[in-house]
């Protein structure tokens, strides 16, 4: 009853954040900054669970099928020793386990799911620096062509302005 009591209070205290508290701290100006701190906390967390989501939750319910299957194995041991125990199983009720199996499918899906969307959107963005690089290529390639071209346009002026020279000096020389 007390896990109860807890799971109660802490779907409390979120719904209050969710609902109230942080609709305020999107909306007041002066509160801004904590908003933009939260998203970000948010955004990091997500961040660093990306593809670990699924992989937890096979473990907590390969771990959670041994704990019911290593108590329900333990249990008559107890038994005998004096130890009033119950068999965990016996508490989900037999129409409750197709149920419980489907939702746990469907949450392994869902992450499946974002485990791919992840890797889209990963994907994309390798295309999108693929495609910047070539731009960034091109670009380089356009400046070096523009500068060649400024170098031989330079040349022409240096062999055009030696020729003057020559020239003036031919004229001073035979002058």
């Amino acid at each position: 009853m007390n896990w109860l009591m807890a799971a109660l209070i802490a779907a409390t205290v979120v719904s209050v954040y969710w609902v109230w508290v942080r609709p305020a701290l999107r909306d007041k100006p002066s509160l801004k900054e904590f908003y933009e701190r939260e998203e970000s906390l948010w955004a990091a967390v997500r961040l660093k669970l990306a593809g670990l989501k699924q992989k937890l939750t096979a473990a907590v319910v390969f771990v959670a099928g041994v704990v019911v299957a290593a108590y329900d194995q333990i249990a008559p041991m107890m038994l005998e020793a004096g130890v009033d125990v119950q068999s965990l199983s016996d508490k989900i009720p037999s129409k409750a386990w197709p149920f419980i199996l489907m939702g746990l499918v469907g949450l392994l899906q869902y992450f499946r799911s974002l485990s791919d969307k992840r890797v889209e959107v990963e994907i994309d963005v390798a295309e999108t620096k693929v495609a910047v690089a070539e731009i960034k290529a091109d670009v380089a390639e356009a400046k070096v062509e523009t500068a060649e071209a400024k170098v031989e346009t330079a040349e022409a002026k240096v062999e055009t302005a030696q020729a003057e020279v020559k020239a003036a000096e031919a004229k001073t020389g035979t002058q």
